[in-house]
């Protein structure tokens, strides 16, 4: 599994608030 744990914890917070992530960038 080339995907942490950590990093499949920042996936799943950028998919629930994907307008944070849009409106930051």
């Amino acid at each position: 599994m080339p995907f942490s744990p950590n990093h499949l914890a920042e996936l799943n917070l950028l998919l629930q608030f994907p307008s944070t992530s849009t409106q930051e960038g």
